[in-house]
């Protein structure tokens, strides 16, 4: 098993990053560059997270935290477009927009661990 795979962190990255794919593989009202942009967006945070495990410096798991969490900033601002043009149900939008929120504060938390 790789670091990554035993944090909390990452399978909660992974289940919300596979339900935003599925989600958007059964909307055919969403326009493709906007699934694409979203699917890059949250998987790219997850793959960073990952990577960052990897890394043996301190200053260098932290800059790809800040990605991470950046990719999470991008992904609520690509979520909103979506709502804005194609009207996602209400209580999908509150789940992803919520799991969106938590994955951040748990990046900005595993960021602040290496202050310490």
């Amino acid at each position: 098993m790789f670091d990554f795979e035993k944090l909390d962190l990452y399978q909660h990255l992974k289940r919300l990053s596979v339900d935003i794919l599925k989600f958007l593989a059964t909307d055919k009202s969403i326009d493709e560059d906007q699934k694409q942009q979203f699917k890059d967006a949250v998987l790219k945070s997850l793959f960073l997270l990952a990577e960052s495990t990897a890394k043996m410096k301190v200053p260098k798991k932290k800059d790809l935290l800040v990605a991470s969490r950046s990719a999470i900033f991008e992904s609520v601002a690509i979520l909103q477009v979506i709502d804005g043009s194609c009207n996602v149900p209400p209580h999908t939008y509150e789940d992803f927009y919520d799991r969106l929120t938590t994955s951040s504060k748990m990046l900005l938390a595993m960021y602040r661990s290496y202050d310490r």
